[in-house]
């Protein structure tokens, strides 16, 4: 895939949301990572025993359900205005036939709450390809998407607005990384080159130069409309360099498991990944000086830190359910609350890992 050849373009908008009359805040809740799987799916009968004796240490027919237990739980506790998918929603090595593409729009839908995704580095490996993908959610009501035209898919923003102005701005972006088959650890894991839509896919990692120029262009045109900056907040898959900033000003070593006790944040680090996107930080720096103030991703699962940096909140996702690896402590979602002065405030909703199923 190569980047689009409209320098020119702007983000489209998905949605206009309302700030809550009376309530005193904007609720979003983050999942990420979800990462259901369909075991009808899998590729090859090593890939099968392999899955179900090791990768998944706990047994995998009930994934789907004891994901969905922990958002039900998490939906009904935080009553939530919008729910943010940060990626990995589907595991697309075993949603070859969309029956988990399917089975997350179902429901997602039956919360009856504006929600909007964006794409993982996992998702897009599904042979159903990734216009089937987009296909579903642009067919659910309650889903807030667009395809923004430039590299990768769904790249849009969503405006929450007060009194018929803007009082703050969500940016949706797709960090792209979907790759080939071939990884030693999992030999299936990745996209086919037999996909229908494999040129379409961007295989590298991160956000480029036509997304950032888009969503510059995005955050101008919403600015000028207003007279001023709005603040925003931006919500990924892959996390960017500037995560490493905030951690090592906070006192993080690399290769060290570090817990953040300070009065800026929460949370740990116990996944140590030297590879972030935007290492160069020009989108950093543009979204900054376009008013970014927040920056939620996931794609770490074991890391839910939250810092301040910088005059912006950088913060990993609690992992929604307990698909491939995570803590046992830090399973759940991130709950972000939007005053009307555009300021954010952030906590973990971590829930009691479950061992027991129910249909709920």
């Amino acid at each position: 895939m190569t980047e689009s050849t409209n320098p020119g373009r702007v983000l489209p908008e998905a949605g206009r949301l309302l700030f809550p009359d009376g309530k005193g805040f904007f609720r979003i809740l983050q999942l990420t990572d979800m990462q259901i799987i369909g075991l009808g799916c899998t590729r090859n009968p090593t890939r099968d025993r392999q899955i179900k004796g090791t990768y998944f240490k706990e047994g995998v027919p009930d994934m789907d359900a004891r994901c969905f237990q922990y958002v039900n739980e998490l939906v009904k506790r935080t009553k939530p205005d919008l729910i943010a998918l940060t990626g990995d929603n589907v595991y697309g090595e075993f949603d070859d036939d969309g029956a988990m593409s399917e089975l997350l729009c179902r429901r997602m839908e039956g919360y009856g709450i504006p929600w909007a995704p964006v794409f993982g580095n996992h998702d897009n490996e599904s042979r159903i390809g990734v216009r089937c993908q987009m296909k579903m959610f642009g067919e659910c009501p309650h889903c807030l998407f667009a395809d923004g035209g430039v590299t990768g898919h769904g790249n849009y923003f969503v405006r929450i607005m007060s009194g018929g102005r803007d009082v703050f701005t969500l940016f949706f972006l797709d960090t792209n990384g979907c790759r080939n088959v071939g990884n030693p650890w999992a030999p299936e894991e990745g996209i086919t080159p037999d996909n229908i839509d494999y040129d379409l896919v961007e295989h590298r990692d991160g956000i480029f130069p036509d997304q950032t120029a888009a969503f510059r262009a995005a955050a101008g045109s919403i600015a000028a409309e207003n007279g001023r900056k709005i603040p925003s907040a931006v919500f990924l898959h892959i996390p960017i360099a500037a995560y490493d900033l905030a951690r090592e000003a906070a006192g993080y070593v690399f290769k060290e498991n570090f817990d953040y006790t300070g009065p800026d944040g929460y949370g740990g680090i116990y996944e140590h990944n030297i590879h972030k996107i935007d290492s160069d930080g020009v989108f950093y720096r543009t979204s900054r000086e376009a008013g970014t103030v927040g920056y939620f991703a996931g794609h770490e699962h074991k890391n839910d830190i939250c810092l301040k940096f910088g005059g912006a909140v950088f913060a990993y996702g609690v992992k929604t359910g307990i698909a491939t690896y995570y803590r046992d402590e830090a399973i759940g979602g991130t709950v972000i609350d939007i005053d009307p002065a555009g300021e954010l405030s952030v906590r973990p909703e971590y829930c009691r890992k479950r061992f027991d199923i129910r249909d709920s």
